[in-house]
């Protein structure tokens, strides 16, 4: 399964409208069906969408996937549904929400993928918000190059999105890297 490639028809700001680029692909009519998308979203450079489908009075709600790109005008894409276990796993839970059942095992494993993802990001820390002088404190949960498993590590933000502590900077993405399921303690804002 590849690209299909082709001129864009959708610009916003000058540049190719990805989302409705692909809104356009899943609201048609073929072989009875009708089709419509009732939410879309684009999530860095992948689409999803709920589509419903209507055939002969029967109603389904699925999800469509795809992954996009654009080069000098010309806008590609990947498009695949639920049912082929995508790898890309952000779907919104709006979108999740308008799915009906089905009995696709593929598509069943990717929604709970997708919720995974969901929960876990409500739980990520947004460590920008924190004022300069915050001081968060956590435990390391395995062993690495500078620090034993259960090591207490206590950084003071410094700048920026920069921290401070144990002798190094630290950046947000290093923070989280240590963090993985641990307990984070604020200790002190600001």
């Amino acid at each position: 399964m590849g690209w299909t490639w082709g001129y864009a028809g959708h610009y916003k700001n000058g540049k190719i409208d990805r989302k409705a680029e692909c809104d356009d692909l899943y609201t048609c009519e073929y072989n009875g069906a009708v089709s419509r998308v009732l939410k879309s979203a684009m999530v860095g450079a992948v689409y999803y969408a709920a589509v419903e489908t209507v055939r002969d009075g029967n109603r389904t709600v699925w999800a469509a996937v795809c992954l996009t790109s654009t080069d000098k005008g010309e806008f590609g894409y990947k498009d695949m549904d639920e049912t082929c276990g995508p790898a890309d796993c952000k779907c919104p839970p709006s979108i999740l929400k308008l799915l009906t059942e089905t009995e696709s095992e593929w598509a069943n494993n990717w929604r709970k993928r997708c919720w995974e993802y969901a929960e876990m990001k409500k739980k990520e820390v947004n460590f920008s918000k924190f004022p300069i002088g915050t001081v968060i404190s956590f435990y390391t949960l395995t062993d690495s190059p500078n620090f034993y498993k259960g090591t207490k590590i206590t950084l003071e933000k410094i700048r920026g999105n920069r921290w401070y502590g144990m002798g190094y900077r630290w950046s947000t993405t290093v923070i989280k890297s240590y963090l993985k399921d641990g307990e984070l303690t604020v200790e002190r804002r600001g």
